[in-house]
């Protein structure tokens, strides 16, 4: 329904919603603010006419405020660098670990025709520049892969370099809130500000550091991060969040299964703690800035493709991989769901639990759970291997599945 069907006079997102880009192109478009494609250019020019959208001065100074980064001032986080403490890489650890109204992949004129144009439904156009922190780890690797594959300009900030060499990288601190302005807010020779970012750096699991060590680290790095890309004017922000805040491990039974974004958050570790309060952190995030979107993804256990060679081994205890009902995720299916993140076109902060539709296992999931969860209820259709981690919402929401299995990588299986 156009604004004109409605009765209302047009605004800005009625031309971006006709054009099928971002308010942010639009903006760029009438302020001659920024490169924009011809082809775009040319679409939005048809939605304004089709709409009869007038922009008034007002409007066109507050985009100008909007697309202009703040200078950095007395709201630039202050808290003190831990030390020796730095933020390790995400990965396949024991614990945890969707184009978007952004639409700046219309901006940079050297994008290919058709690149990022996977958009889910009701989605644009993800952005040209993503920032991937922890970009070095296992699912940083897949994620870079994959968004540059789409099309998508992308830099990484880590402690180590990239695994590959076309990609600009940045050896930072994400505990020093002054080194994550740095680079969110551009690097001389390396990138200009970027479209979004991809927060996937943190401790990544239980255990590797002193409890309130590790809780100080990743809720420091998080909140340092998101500050940061409200401070520069970056409203496009995907990060990992973790399947740990649904009550992992599963030494207290569940109420019931499949496990899924209304269960908990029930946090048991100093890790799960620091990943529910991150959630909170972006709800507020998006209260105090409402054009951002931060979208956190619950993973779960992040799996490649060489880990799968393993996966037989489990069937001689079921209880080894109980700890998160025997759930998993590919990394490549993962990095699509940050994909599917950044084109995610509603404001604020979401949270979506990000499984394989099947187990870790060769043995049927409902002889699985009566073995080891004896008089939990079962919510849902059990086939053969069938997940107890629902995500529901990230197909209906995201447009997201999976799509990789590890029985394809296992002969026999």
């Amino acid at each position: 329904m156009t604004a004109a069907q409605h009765g209302d006079l047009p605004v800005i997102t009625d031309v971006a919603r006709e054009a099928g880009v971002s308010y942010q192109t639009v903006s760029r478009v009438i302020n001659a603010s920024g490169p924009v494609r011809a082809s775009t250019r040319a679409r939005v020019l048809a939605a304004i006419e089709v709409l009869g959208w007038s922009p008034n001065e007002a409007a066109q100074s507050l985009s100008r405020r909007r697309t202009v980064p703040e200078t950095p001032g007395a709201e630039t986080p202050g808290a003190e660098n831990p030390g020796a403490v730095r933020p390790v890489l995400v990965s396949a650890a024991p614990g945890p670990t969707p184009a978007s109204l952004d639409g700046t992949a219309d901006v940079d004129e050297t994008t290919p025709a058709g690149a990022g144009d996977d958009a889910s439904a009701g989605g644009t156009r993800p952005s040209s520049l993503v920032l991937v922190t922890g970009g070095s780890g296992k699912l940083g690797r897949a994620t870079v892969d994959h968004l540059l594959a789409e099309g998508h300009r992308v830099v990484v900030v880590d402690l180590v370099a990239p695994h590959r060499p076309d990609v600009p990288w940045t050896r930072a601190d994400l505990t020093d809130p002054g080194q994550a302005l740095e680079v969110l807010s551009g690097i001389d020779d390396r990138w200009e500000r970027p479209d979004a970012v991809v927060h996937l750096a943190a401790i990544p699991a239980p255990g590797l550091l002193p409890d309130a060590t590790l809780f100080a680290t990743n809720i420091t790095t998080t909140y340092n991060v998101f500050a940061a890309a409200r401070r520069v004017g970056i409203t496009e922000v995907v990060w990992a969040s973790s399947e740990t805040v649904l009550g992992l491990p599963l030494d207290v039974p569940p109420p019931s299964f499949p496990l899924d974004e209304e269960t908990g958050p029930t946090p048991t570790t100093s890790y799960s703690l620091s990943k529910t309060l991150e959630e909170e952190m972006a709800r507020q995030f998006a209260r105090w800035c409402p054009e951002m979107k931060l979208v956190g993804l619950r993973l779960s256990n992040v799996m490649a493709v060489e880990d799968y060679a393993a996966f037989p081994s489990f069937d001689a205890d079921a209880a080894l991989r109980r700890w998160n009902g025997w759930s998993y995720i590919d990394a490549r299916d993962a990095a699509r769901a940050i994909s599917a993140g950044l084109r995610h076109p509603d404001r604020g902060a979401d949270v979506f639990v990000i499984a394989n539709g099947d187990t870790v296992m060769s043995r049927p999931t409902a002889e699985l759970a009566a073995l080891e969860f004896p008089g939990v209820p079962v919510h849902c259709e059990l086939g053969q291997h069938t997940a107890l981690m629902s995500t529901e919402k990230a197909r209906r929401v995201l447009g997201w599945v999976p799509a990789h299995t590890w029985r394809d990588h296992v002969p026999g299986r």
